[in-house]
Parts: C-alpha cells; sequence; structure tokens
C-alpha cells in the first residue's frame, strides 16, 4: 500500500468515526448513512494493529467503500498534479519576463539569461529573500518593469532558458543572489559582464 492510500485511510477512519467524509465532488457533502454506519461497524468491530515491521494493518472495509476512496485518492492526485502544473506555467512565465527585461538583446549571450533567471531562484532559495518566484520578483523595488508597470512579454529564447532554470540548470553559485548594473550590491563582486550599453553585475552574499 502507497504511503498516501495509507495516510488517506487512515483519514478516513477518523473522520468516519466523527460523522465527517470528505466528497471529491462537494466538499460539504457526506457519505450515505447506510455506508458510513457499515464501514464504522467495520472499522470497530476489527483491531488496527501493527506487524513486526511497523507497518499499520487496516480493517478490511466494503468494495463500494474502498472503490470510493481510492477514487477520491486518484482526484487527489490529478487535482495535485493540476495545480502544480499551473504553478509551473505561471513560474516559467514570469522568470522568462524576467529574463527578457534584464537581458532580452540579442548581443546578449544564453549564459547571461541564465545567470539572471538564477539569480530568482538563488534569492527563493535563500533565507534571506521571500519563498516563491512571484515574491521575489515583484519585492519592492527590484525589478523595473514591476516598480513601473511595464508589459513585458518574454521571448521563445527567453522562456526556453527560464525552463531550463526551473529545470534544474544552475550556471552560478547558491549565494549569488544579486544583479544590477550597481557594483556595490552584497559583499563582493562574482561576476561582471559587459553587454553593448553598459555592465551587469553578478554578486554575492556571504
Amino acid at each position: 500500500m502507497r504511503k498516501i492510500e495509507a495516510a488517506v485511510l487512515a483519514s478516513y477512519i477518523l473522520m468516519l468515526s466523527t460523522g465527517s467524509f470528505i466528497n471529491s465532488n462537494n466538499q460539504n457533502n457526506t457519505v450515505s448513512t447506510h455506508a458510513m454506519a457499515k464501514y464504522e461497524f467495520e472499522v470497530k468491530t476489527k483491531e488496527i494493529h501493527k506487524e513486526k515491521d511497523n507497518k499499520f494493518v487496516f480493517p478490511k472495509v466494503s468494495i463500494a467503500i474502498e472503490n470510493q476512496i481510492k477514487q477520491q485518492i486518484k482526484d487527489i492526485e490529478k487535482e495535485e498534479l493540476k495545480q502544480k502544473q499551473i504553478q509551473y506555467d505561471k513560474d516559467l512565465y514570469l522568470l522568462g519576463q524576467v529574463i527578457e527585461a534584464e537581458s532580452g538583446s540579442d548581443w546578449i549571450k544564453d549564459d547571461v539569461q541564465l545567470m539572471v533567471g538564477n539569480v530568482v531562484i538563488n534569492r527563493v532559495l535563500s533565507d534571506k529573500f521571500p519563498s516563491t518566484i512571484y515574491d521575489v520578483v515583484h519585492a519592492p523595488n527590484q525589478y523595473q518593469f514591476i516598480k513601473h508597470g511595464i508589459t513585458v512579454r518574454p521571448s521563445k529564447r527567453a522562456l526556453d532558458n527560464a525552463r531550463k532554470i526551473l529545470n534544474g540548470t544552475r550556471v552560478i553559485p547558491k549565494n549569488v543572489v544579486y544583479q544590477s548594473e550597481y557594483k556595490n550590491l552584497g559583499d563582493g563582486i562574482y561576476k561582471k559582464v559587459k553587454t553593448k550599453y553598459s555592465t551587469m553585475y553578478f554578486s554575492y552574499s556571504k
């Protein structure tokens, strides 16, 4: 039995014993009185015990209730995957916007775009900054396109590099959390990148 199934079954035993049951179609619905009574009877008349390997063995339940539980597990897993994909798509687009706004010019190489995007991820992973891409990017006075309400449409190249970053590509150390035209940020300069019209500094924090 998978861990999620064991956890959900345990929760169902507790919820059913108190008369509460979450239905995937309507969270306020309850299982039918007959089914709940039958299930409660089965639970209360069979002990939940531990085997030698400390795995819980759950009482046998009616096929209808068991199938209902399994279906709700599938529904929960499906919804979790859906929500993860939605969040991934939002993060991808926002990270692509940052890359486009900060390093979208044709003469700026892909490795620089990857560095720009990596700074955002490094901030997310740092306890000195917010813990989500959205909160990092929308923090006060951090990114000019956010500060001034400028609409940025990321190019395919910017989105491709953002996707690489979200999928695990790392090109700078974790403590490099600053990227700016100002060289006095942080505790030291990790890398200086000269572009066509300016210089970009990537700095670290101790």
